[in-house]
């Protein structure tokens, strides 16, 4: 790609596969035109009305550090790409790029699709969250990316990890004539690389109680808010090559059994800074590296 030219890149309408990848993608190429290529520009075509994870956090990447390198409009909704021009048909315009990047809309696989599973808008399966059974075909069991999840459950492979555990938990009880937990636990952990030295932690865990979509939304929303409460709606960044390797996450897990916890895990390191809190939840790495994982301060 010639220096001055466009990297677009669209993204579907939610839910979709790991919400902050495709805006962690833009800050990574933003980073590398800042150093090699400075006269070109990363175009975020999102057919969401939002960013649709790590809002603050995002936008202040790209408000800052990559001012004039990144460009983001949202209601880009998709409707054809024209491959020989390199060129993405959206519903109001026409927007033609060097490179284009199109993550394509998702949906619960064919099978799912063809056996009337896929209840959420003909695109995901509805679950009963306390045993993941499809609420369509009874004694099936559904998870992970076919699911249509709860509106701040995010869809991430630690995610699916724990969906799975609470599924074969019920699976078995349900075998066995056992009760299933009424209280299971999801939580999800990851980091969203910013440049190539800092990354951003965010994490989801709460318990759900009825089994709900609803009642997980519920709970998720809870917890989000607290955490946004605590850190005044910003979020940490730690040095990322310290976050390669076997990370315990079971701190994580704990979390969401204890709210004083959690609250206590979020630590205000300096309000004059754009991006300020560290969740110290992964406290086996903290105290394995605690001076390598000291807070970057601008």
């Amino acid at each position: 790609m010639p220096d001055g030219g466009v990297f677009a890149i669209h993204i579907p309408k939610a839910p979709y596969r790991c919400p902050p990848a495709p805006y962690e993608r833009a800050c990574l190429v933003a980073r590398y035109f800042a150093a090699r290529k400075r006269r070109s520009k990363v175009l975020i075509l999102d057919a969401n009305d939002d960013v649709q994870a790590e809002k603050a956090l995002f936008k202040a990447a790209w408000e800052g550090r990559y001012q004039g390198l990144v460009e983001y409009r949202p209601d880009s909704e998709l409707v054809d790409v024209d491959v020989a021009t390199l060129t993405a048909r959206l519903v109001f315009d026409d927007v033609a790029a060097d490179v284009l990047n199109v993550i394509p809309p998702q949906c619960a696989g064919a099978i799912a699709r063809q056996l009337g599973m896929a209840n959420a808008n003909d695109r995901f399966c509805q679950v009963d969250f306390l045993s993941y059974e499809s609420t369509a075909q009874k004694s099936i069991h559904v998870l992970g990316d076919s699911i249509q999840p709860a509106e701040l459950m995010p869809r991430s492979g630690h995610t699916a990890s724990r969906q799975a555990k609470v599924c074969a938990a019920a699976v078995v009880a349900l075998l066995t004539g056992g009760e299933v937990n009424p209280v299971p636990v999801v939580a999800s952990a990851c980091y969203s690389f910013i440049d190539d030295k800092e990354a951003a932690h965010l994490c989801f865990a709460s318990p759900l109680r009825s089994g709900t979509r609803d009642d997980a939304h519920r709970a998720g929303e809870q917890r989000c808010l607290r955490a946004e409460r605590a850190g005044g709606g910003r979020r940490g960044c730690v040095g990322a090559q310290h976050l390669g390797g076997h990370v315990d996450l079971g701190p994580v897990n704990a979390m969401a059994t204890d709210t004083a916890s959690f609250e206590a895990s979020l630590e205000i390191i300096n309000p004059t800074v754009s991006i300020v809190f560290v969740s110290r939840t992964l406290t086996g790495l903290w105290n394995r590296f605690p001076t390598e994982l000291e807070p970057r301060r601008r």
